[in-house]
């Protein structure tokens, strides 16, 4: 078989963030049940203490990501060393320090002219169109559905 050649002078890769830890509670949802409020109401055991702070990114998570950008450019043919790459993130520490990760490993896979800049109009569905906002009400009860379907664990 004749191997895939990149022929584009552009690529793009898109990278939301890396894992992160879920947030304290379901803040979100105002008006749903109080026993919804903290994850550990609907746990039967606590959830683990993941060494960030809530929504942030993971330790783990960041090297596993700076360790994917290292192999990357091994994937993509056509990259070299005087590669331009620019990494866009949303204005959040998860995303920040996603792309931290990204730079860090593609400049130790040998990619010396790769810059970071951040752009929130990018990233906010909403304003873009990209998905149609959702008001409190209509999350809540998204939420009560889901809950109702899936039953709260009792040996978790």
């Amino acid at each position: 078989s004749v191997p895939t050649v990149w022929s584009a002078s552009r690529t793009a890769i898109v990278f939301r963030h890396t894992f992160r830890a879920p947030s304290a509670t379901l803040k979100c949802t105002p008006t749903l049940s109080s026993n919804y409020s903290q994850w550990n109401t609907y746990s039967a055991k606590p959830w683990p203490d993941f060494g960030t702070a809530p929504q942030n990114a993971t330790v783990r998570g960041l090297q596993l990501t700076k360790e994917f950008a290292k192999y990357l450019p091994r994937k993509l043919n056509q990259v070299t060393a005087g590669t331009m790459v620019e990494l866009i993130y949303d204005e959040n520490d998860r995303d920040r320090e996603t792309a931290q990760a990204l730079k860090e490993g593609l400049q130790e896979a040998g990619l010396t002219q790769v810059t970071m800049s951040s752009n929130a109009s990018l990233f906010d569905v909403s304003k873009t169109g990209v998905c149609s906002s959702m008001d409190a009400d209509n999350r809540t009860a998204a939420l009560q559905e889901q809950f109702s379907v899936v039953p709260v664990p009792s040996n978790y």
